[in-house]
């Protein structure tokens, strides 16, 4: 079983800001800048992207922990769509083709201060902590 996922949220149907996660933070998109993050960050072993926007993938230069889930589903991208169930089709889709994951770091385009450093100082205490089930 694999340890860690980035789990990167990114619908591409914001009503007040069109096209939010490709505006820019210190010359990257939204969803480059939290994406370059994860990749550096040492306790993320794989990231996957949901979003229902090709535009968004393809915006993305992508590096070795990306895993390619496709789209999203039109069910999940709506906006009463909840990040619940947006993760379990990930995991559902993850499952199907064999992997699994004990661990979820859940990363939003649109926290773009957060450091690598956080990421993974947040996830050692998460992990120091036996009655820790979640962190936010």
């Amino acid at each position: 079983m694999l340890k860690v996922i980035g789990f990167i949220p990114c619908r591409s149907g914001s009503k007040r800001i069109v096209d939010k996660n490709l505006s820019l933070f210190n010359s990257k998109s939204l969803i480059q800048n939290i994406y370059n993050k994860a990749e550096l960050a040492n306790c993320i072993d794989h990231i996957v992207v949901s979003t229902d926007s090709a535009e968004y993938l393809d915006s993305l230069s992508k590096g070795s922990k990306y895993l390619d889930i496709g789209l999203r589903s039109k069910k999940n991208s709506m906006d009463d769509s909840t990040d619940y169930d947006v993760l379990k089709e990930v995991l559902e889709k993850l499952k199907s083709i064999n992997l699994e994951f004990q661990y979820i770091i859940h990363l939003r385009p649109t926290y773009p201060a957060l450091l690598k450093e956080n990421i993974d100082h947040a996830f050692n205490c998460f992990q120091n902590e036996s009655k820790a089930t979640s962190l936010k």
